[in-house]
């Protein structure tokens, strides 16, 4: 999903309504709600970092701040997630980090 912030991922199915036991249900993302990025722009996490290392860093202050950074970083690690920022760290840093066991 190129080019969506996390939050935007799941905005319309977070009901906050119970799930029934039976039911399959998505991973827990209220925590997205708190995300420092809820009002970014969509690009600044999804940017080149080879060739825009500007809009990286501006993406890396921005989670530096975030209150919900390691839910973000595990809900990527835990989905593997395959581009943009998530949590301040790209998807090799991700990588990187899920290799060592978080």
């Amino acid at each position: 999903m190129v080019g969506l912030k996390p939050l935007q991922l799941i905005r319309e199915r977070d009901t906050g309504a119970a799930p029934r036991p039976d039911a399959m249900t998505a991973p827990d993302l209220r925590w997205q709600r708190d995300a420092a990025c809820v009002d970014a722009e969509p690009e600044l996490f999804y940017a080149d970092q080879s060739t825009d290392p500007s809009t990286v860093s501006a993406a890396r202050r921005i989670c530096r701040g975030c209150s919900v950074r390691r839910a973000c970083v595990d809900y990527a690690i835990e989905n593997n997630e395959q581009s943009g920022m998530w949590g301040g760290l790209t998807a090799n840093e991700r990588r990187s980090v899920a290799s060592r066991g978080r």
